[in-house]
């Protein structure tokens, strides 16, 4: 007997995973299941870690499409400014929210770091870092287009559902405003995102191989990650360009 259920996982709006929940089979179409919404059909992420969060990035490896990142949002951490306790999203490392740990003012040392633990760190916060310049958008011919997992799919769908029925142009509502866009447009603007995409995991590889290969705790303390990030403004490449009805304007 083919089975009535099976278990998906369930993502909150920004594709951090939530838990699993169960996907029904659909009476109507043999084989095909009715997905909770804002749930997806893969691979749960791997059992966490504490302080760990896993947000869904298909394009990572579809054995196992999860990043896994640092969580701070449930921790008690302070401003390293202020002193105050602070709110951290997932995903973001201690540095990137200028948070601590340490309560100001606490007699208690924090216990040293090992070469180790700060190469473990540091490849969080590079995971963080490429996530938040793939997700950031990107800047075409002075559009700002949003890059996010869900940016991506919609210009997916779109291309494909505009292609089936015979359109030729589009409305295209970018993170600066409407657009008007033809296919082939659309198209140079999915592959620009696809590229900036591949140049940020180039880059958080590079970063990665370089931080295994620290060799001591100083240089761990020294290391900087905000270099090698690829820019999100226009690239030497031909942009796309607004339709002949939005010149005519």
């Amino acid at each position: 007997m083919a089975p009535t259920t099976k278990t998906v996982a369930q993502l909150n709006p920004q594709g951090f995973y939530l838990g699993p929940t169960t996907a029904d089979a659909c009476q109507i179409v043999p084989g095909d299941w009715l997905i909770p919404a804002g749930a997806v059909d893969a691979p749960l992420p791997r059992t966490l870690q504490p302080l760990e969060c896993a947000r869904y990035a298909p394009s990572v490896d579809a054995a196992d499409p999860w990043d896994y990142l640092p969580d701070y949002s449930r921790a008690t951490v302070y401003s390293v400014a202020t002193g105050e306790r602070i709110d951290v999203p997932p995903g973001w490392t201690l540095a990137e929210a200028g948070g601590t740990l340490q309560q100001p003012g606490a007699t208690e040392p924090e216990p040293a770091a090992t070469l180790q633990d700060a190469q473990a760190e540091l490849q969080r916060a590079a995971a963080a870092m490429r996530w938040t310049v793939e997700t950031g958008g990107i800047t075409v011919a002075g559009v700002r287009i949003g890059t996010a997992i869900e940016d991506q799919n919609r210009i997916t769908s779109v291309i494909a559902n505009a292609q089936a029925a015979g359109v030729q142009a589009v409305d295209f509502k970018a993170l600066s405003g409407w657009v008007s866009l033809t296919l082939p447009e659309l198209g140079a603007v999915a592959a620009r995102i696809a590229l900036h995409v591949q140049r940020c995991y180039s880059a958080e590889r590079a970063h990665s191989e370089a931080i295994d290969a620290l060799d001591s705790l100083q240089a761990a303390h020294a290391y900087d990650l905000r270099a090698g990030w690829p820019s999100t403004t226009d690239s030497p490449q031909t942009p796309p360009t607004p339709s002949q009805q939005e010149q005519d304007q």
